[in-house]
């Protein structure tokens, strides 16, 4: 009984250094994620609400800090979450951070979560209003 020939098969190094090469370049390039530091002055507005002076409204969660036009830090790890410090020792987690308004008042349908003390925010989260003395029973 004769047995077929058996070709030897050549590992070709240079295409798995290629590959190599190319996932180590991919890994390299993906973007780490860096905080960014903001100078605030905030005073708390309501339960995990904080207002800085120029209006923006920073949502926090558990934050049980009553401060008044105090100088913290606002350290984002995304666009609009990361953390608010009053001190080394003393921080609360930023859920979202809003952006005074721009567009014009209009009239218009939207999804709203009562939040507290006056604040609907947006189901999707992209808009925080804040109502100022107007109550309308809808119970009647």
């Amino acid at each position: 009984m004769t047995y077929p020939k058996l070709e030897k098969r050549r590992y070709d190094f240079t295409s798995a250094l290629a590959k190599f090469i190319c996932v180590l370049a991919l890994v390299a390039w993906v973007p780490t994620a860096k905080a960014v530091d903001y100078a605030v002055t905030v005073s708390q507005d309501a339960q995990d609400y904080y207002v800085d002076q120029i209006g923006t409204v920073i949502k926090t969660q558990f934050c049980y800090e009553f401060v008044f036009f105090y100088s913290a830090t606002l350290r984002l790890t995304t666009s609009s979450t990361g953390s608010l410090i009053f001190s080394p020792t003393r921080q609360c987690s930023v859920l979202n951070v809003f952006d005074p308004a721009t567009e014009p008042a209009s009239k218009k349908a939207v999804l709203v979560n009562s939040n507290a003390d006056g604040y609907y925010e947006l189901t999707d989260g992209s808009y925080l209003i804040k109502a100022f003395g107007y109550w309308h029973d809808h119970s009647r």
